[in-house]
């Protein structure tokens, strides 16, 4: 374990470093429409998985940003980690409440 992936103990977290990584990378209008409106979900069985509001932002997210965003993940994390995208109007409030309640 790195110092940094002791300090990503949650989603929450995890996502707001990776946020924070990719607002450097990327004019603010793109990060501003794509990247930051998405939400984390979980991180379990080595799955980061983000929701976006439309399938546009996730399949802008998976074709231009999978591959950063995973490297970043499996480096800070210290493990392999994948990056799953979903639709958050796909998820009902009960298997939202499931995947934060297994987020570790």
């Amino acid at each position: 374990m790195t110092f940094l992936s002791n300090n990503l103990d949650s989603p929450q977290k995890i996502w707001d470093w990776i946020l924070s990584v990719l607002q450097a990378d990327m004019s603010k209008a793109m990060y501003d429409t794509w990247v930051k409106p998405a939400q984390p979900i979980s991180l379990q069985d080595g799955v980061f998985t983000i929701g976006c509001y439309n399938q546009y932002a996730a399949d802008w997210i998976n074709s231009r940003l999978r591959t950063l965003i995973e490297r970043q993940l499996t480096g800070a994390l210290g493990q392999p980690v994948k990056l799953s995208v979903v639709l958050l109007h796909d998820l009902s409030d009960e298997e939202m409440m499931k995947r934060r309640g297994r987020e570790r």
